[in-house]
């Protein structure tokens, strides 16, 4: 296997996104449109920027708490 090293600059695609943060496609575009994991270019996203975005979203106090159950599911 080859060596796969992460960096600021790692760009994965919106299915490995999904994968990644454990959510559909949609929900990804979704957050795409809205602004909330915005894409570094058309259908890529920085993985890290994407995952602690995604986390301070999920952890923010701008989610209702019927958002925050579905994000949880």
């Amino acid at each position: 296997m080859a060596d796969f090293k992460v960096t600021d600059e790692t760009t994965i695609s919106t299915t490995e996104l999904a994968r990644v943060l454990g959510l559909s496609v949609r929900r990804i575009q979704q957050m795409a449109q809205d602004g909330t994991v915005p894409p570094a270019k058309k259908g890529r996203f920085r993985l890290n920027d994407s995952v602690q975005r995604y986390i301070t979203f999920i952890t923010g106090n701008q989610l209702t708490e019927d958002e925050q159950k579905m994000e949880k599911t």
